[in-house]
């Protein structure tokens, strides 16, 4: 056991291959945008009278008319219409700082929902009151940069045979195999 436990415990410091890593990512990013699809359907049933809308919704989502903001939920990001008009189902929306997954659903009489996921949001200055925020759900740690999907770097996030972005680790700080070390504690453990 005590063996044993000596190998796991070497095994849960060394870091999961960026792909992996990659692959949890786009399944948990998998998960989000299924929230977000059932939440763009509520707001659809409700698009005559958005504000009827719960106001603590999952995602902040904008209802445009014919490239016009009509309504959001939030004004923390508002997408630009020409950044949301063009034709796209989910698209990767990148400012000097932030990051963010917009889906779109086009509705009737020229209007279409915008909901997007908030991937990633980086301050110049950090302090008590300004940290760098990343969607906790969907990403292991902040140490990434998230990269446009043509980028020549980093790993791809692929959800449904669709790349959405890429995803650079910071060097050293890659995730390693948390779990095997309560497994390495338990085996060494019993051996004593």
């Amino acid at each position: 056991f005590f063996l044993a436990g000596l190998l796991t415990l070497y095994y849960s410091f060394q870091p999961d291959p960026p792909q992996s890593i990659a692959d949890k990512i786009a399944t948990e990013l998998k998960e989000e945008m299924a929230r977000s699809a059932k939440e763009i359907a509520t707001i659809q049933s409700a698009i005559d009278s958005p504000s009827v809308l719960p106001a603590a919704s999952l995602c902040p989502f904008f209802i445009y008319d014919n490239d016009s903001l009509i309504y959001w939920s939030d004004n923390s990001y508002i997408p630009a219409p020409q950044s949301v008009g063009d034709t796209f189902q989910v698209k990767l929306l990148k400012t000097g700082s932030e990051a963010y997954l917009a889906t779109k659903q086009v509705v009737p009489d020229g209007r279409y929902i915008i909901s997007i996921i908030l991937l990633y949001r980086d301050y110049p200055i950090n302090n008590d009151y300004l940290t760098s925020e990343w969607n906790r759900e969907i990403f292991p740690s902040g140490d990434i940069y998230i990269l446009e999907p043509t980028a020549i770097g980093g790993v791809p996030v692929c959800v449904e045979n669709e790349c959405l972005f890429r995803v650079s680790f910071v060097t050293g700080d890659l995730p390693s195999h948390a779990h095997a070390r309560t497994l390495a504690g338990v085996l060494i453990s019993i051996s004593i």
